[in-house]
């Protein structure tokens, strides 16, 4: 494989694991509205969908009130859950060595990436940063992402796409 010129990574679920705080946000809004909490496993099932895309099926008339009580919780908590994941760093810092390029798209808004990126210390390995409500947009349009990474040669998407490029980057440096 050739050396690519830059790489694209997803956020969450490829370099940091966010789940706790969705998990924590998404309860903390169904409890607002006496409804049950979830498990971590049923919540595993039904988070594929933005709150502003769920909510509305979720809390009918309450669905503003509710979305705004998880991204309170979202904003106010996010940095004490956020967890790297394994070999994230290791990579980052292998790519910075070996001169490629990396960036970051999300549908995690942009302000909160900002953030998470900086919490971690992951500034300098990142030239482009592009997360939701850049351009107007809640979320990115599939073609706006997939037209950023098909600019370059490779899109990291999530951790088991990552492992297997750690894998690959031991055996040809062993």
């Amino acid at each position: 494989m050739k050396k690519p010129d830059a790489i694209f990574f997803d956020w969450d679920g490829t370099l940091i694991d966010g789940f706790d705080v969705i998990f924590n946000g998404h309860n903390a809004a169904l409890a607002a509205f006496d409804f049950p909490q979830l498990s971590p496993d049923q919540m595993k099932l039904q988070i594929r969908l933005s709150a502003r895309e769920a909510y509305p099926k979720v809390f009918g008339a309450n669905a503003e009130a509710a979305t705004k009580v998880y991204y309170d919780y979202v904003r106010s908590h996010h940095l004490q859950h956020v967890k790297e994941l394994s070999g994230s760093r290791e990579f980052l810092e292998f790519l910075k060595r070996n001169q490629i390029k990396a960036g970051v798209v999300s549908n995690k808004t942009h302000p909160l990436l900002e953030q998470e990126i900086a919490h971690f210390g992951w500034n300098e390995f990142f030239g482009t940063i592009l997360g939701a409500g850049i351009a107007g947009r809640r979320r990115l349009h599939h073609g706006i992402s997939h037209g950023v990474v098909l600019a370059f040669d490779l899109a990291v998407h999530d951790r088991h796409h990552l492992a297997f490029l750690l894998r690959a980057r031991r055996l040809r440096a062993g």
